[in-house]
């Protein structure tokens, strides 16, 4: 999510309260553009705002991916 980062305000990945403004942001973005839908806002920060608009009836069956350690 490089881009994703730079595109909400983030310039180093390196700062760590850079990283969670620009996530904040983009949290509030795309539960607005789910119109407050928290499933599929939740779902479109995890497999991708693309992947949620074309699954507009359901959540998309994208796999989970396992936390890293």
């Amino acid at each position: 999510m490089p881009k994703t980062g730079r595109w909400m305000g983030r310039i180093t990945s390196t700062n760590a309260e850079q990283n969670v403004d620009a996530g904040a942001k983009y949290l509030k973005y795309l539960n607005q553009r789910f119109d407050g839908n928290l499933t599929k806002t939740i779902a479109a920060y995890n497999a991708g705002e693309g992947n949620v608009r074309r699954f507009t009836t359901a959540v998309p069956p994208v796999p989970a991916k396992p936390a890293p350690t």
